[in-house]
């Protein structure tokens, strides 16, 4: 078989970049990272991420209004509400209210 039909064939060979996207690139790569970023966040546990999502299944279902904790700078954020319904793909819940809310800032649930 030819060369040019293996991996990226015909266009290995052309690839190329713009000054300007390169010089942006090595600037990028220059700046530090903030510490606010989401990687910066204590990560929970998976004992306590199997009960959030128990608590939530259960709210779900029973339609109990709940108070949401969710993780923010420079202090923890409550919601309270009915959750309405459950995005598995977005991994994201939404209240009555119709705000959405990511699973990956969820830090505590009360009912």
């Amino acid at each position: 078989m030819s060369k040019k039909l293996q991996g990226n064939g015909l266009f290995e060979s052309s690839r190329m970049m713009l000054f300007e996207h390169r010089d942006a690139l090595i600037a990028r790569g220059r700046e530090p990272i903030p510490a606010t970023t989401p990687s910066a966040r204590r990560a929970l546990d998976d004992q306590r991420r199997e009960e959030i999502a128990a608590r939530l299944g259960a709210a779900l279902s029973h339609g109990a209004p709940v108070r949401l904790t969710l993780a923010a700078e420079p202090e923890n954020v409550t919601l309270e509400g009915v959750l309405v319904r459950y995005d598995a793909a977005g991994r994201r819940v939404r209240l009555d209210s119709g705000q959405w809310i990511k699973l990956d800032q969820l830090v505590d649930i009360d009912e």
